[in-house]
C-alpha cells in the first residue's frame, strides 16, 4: 500500500482469481488470473498475469504523482509483456524488461528504464538516453530519481566486469563494494548520500556522500537526511551484536567539507529512528 504526498489518497495491487501454470509434469507455479490497481475505492483496468507470491521488479507497485492524482506502474499484459502505464494510459508499446517508473517533479511526465542488450536505457519524459552499463535493481528499485527529475543515482555493471559495481551520480561513475543499499537526495537533488554492502559473510556498510567516502561502519544503519538548507547530513547507527549492551550514534555530517563535523553518543538507547529538523540547521 502506498500513500500520495500529501498523504490524502492511497493505492494498492490487487489479484483476483488464481490458475495453476505448469512448468513440467511434475511441477508448477499458482498464478494471480488478474491483477489491477485500486486507488481510494477506485477499481483500474485488470492485467492478466503475474506470480502471486511475488512482484517481481516491482510489477504492480504504484508511485503516486506530486499531486496524488495519478499513479504509474509496470503491468503484465496477456502473461508475457510488461508494459508502463501512466494513468489509465498505456505509454509503452515494445516488449521489453521496464522498471523503475516515476512522475518527474510536478509533472506527469513519467521516467523509467528498459533493460537493453549492451547499454540499459533511461526513458525520461520520451526521452531515450544510455546509461553507463547494465542495472543492477535493489529491493526493486533500479533508478534513484531526484524530486525535481535533474539528477539520477543507479547501480550498474559492464559486460566486461560481472564483478565489479558501480555507482552513476549524474554519469559520473564510482566504484563500490558490495551493493547500493540506498539514496537519499538532498531537496535540491544537488547532494546525494548513499550506503553500500550487503555482501554475504561481510557485515560493513560503506556511507558515502556525492561520490566521497564518509566511512565505514559495521553497524546499523538508519537512512538519513538533509538539512532544509542542505548544510548537513544527518544519520543514526547502533550496534546490535550484543544484545546487552545500548549503544547508538547521531552522525553530523559537512555537506561543503564531507566530513563529520560531530558524533552524539547515546549511551543507553539501542535503537533510532530518523532525526528532525525544526529549522534550517537545528535537529
Amino acid at each position: 500500500m502506498t500513500f500520495s504526498p500529501d498523504s490524502n489518497h492511497i493505492a494498492y495491487d490487487a489479484g483476483e482469481g488464481v490458475e495453476f501454470v505448469a512448468d513440467s509434469e511434475f511441477s508448477g507455479s499458482n498464478w494471480t488470473k488478474w491483477m489491477s490497481i485500486v486507488t481510494d475505492t477506485t477499481e483500474r483496468k485488470k492485467y492478466g498475469g503475474t506470480y502471486i507470491d511475488a512482484n517481481v521488479n516491482g510489477t504492480y507497485k504504484p508511485t503516486f504523482s506530486a499531486d496524488g492524482t495519478r499513479v504509474t506502474f509496470i503491468a503484465v499484459k496477456n502473461n508475457d509483456k510488461k508494459i508502463i502505464v501512466n494513468g489509465d494510459q498505456e505509454i509503452t508499446n515494445e516488449v521489453g524488461e521496464y522498471a523503475s517508473p516515476q512522475f518527474i517533479e510536478n509533472s506527469y511526465d513519467v521516467a523509467y528504464t528498459k533493460t537493453d542488450n549492451v547499454y540499459d536505457k533511461l526513458i525520461m519524459a520520451g526521452k531515450t538516453t544510455n546509461l553507463l552499463g547494465k542495472l543492477v535493481a535493489i529491493d526493486d528499485a533500479s533508478l534513484f530519481l531526484s524530486s525535481n527529475g535533474q539528477h539520477t543515482v543507479y547501480e550498474y555493471n559492464t559486460n566486461a566486469t560481472h564483478d565489479s559495481y558501480f555507482v552513476s551520480i549524474d554519469n559520473r561513475s564510482y566504484t563500490i563494494s558490495g551493493h547500493l543499499l540506498n539514496v537519499i537526495f538532498s531537496q535540491s537533488g544537488n547532494n546525494a548520500a548513499y550506503y553500500t554492502g550487503g555482501i554475504v559473510g561481510d557485515s560493513r556498510t560503506n556511507i558515502l556522500l556525492n561520490g566521497n567516502t564518509l566511512g565505514i561502519s559495521h553497524q546499523n544503519i538508519v537512512s538519513g537526511i538533509f538539512s532544509p538548507d542542505e548544510k548537513y547530513y544527518i544519520y543514526s547507527e547502533y550496534d546490535g551484536s550484543n544484545s546487552s549492551e545500548s549503544n547508538a550514534t547521531i552522525h553530523v555530517i559537512s555537506v561543503s567539507k564531507g566530513t563529520e563535523i560531530l558524533a552524539i553518543p547515546l549511551q543507553g538507547i539501542r535503537a533510532m529512528g530518523n532525526a528532525k529538523f525544526i529549522s534550517d540547521s537545528t535537529i
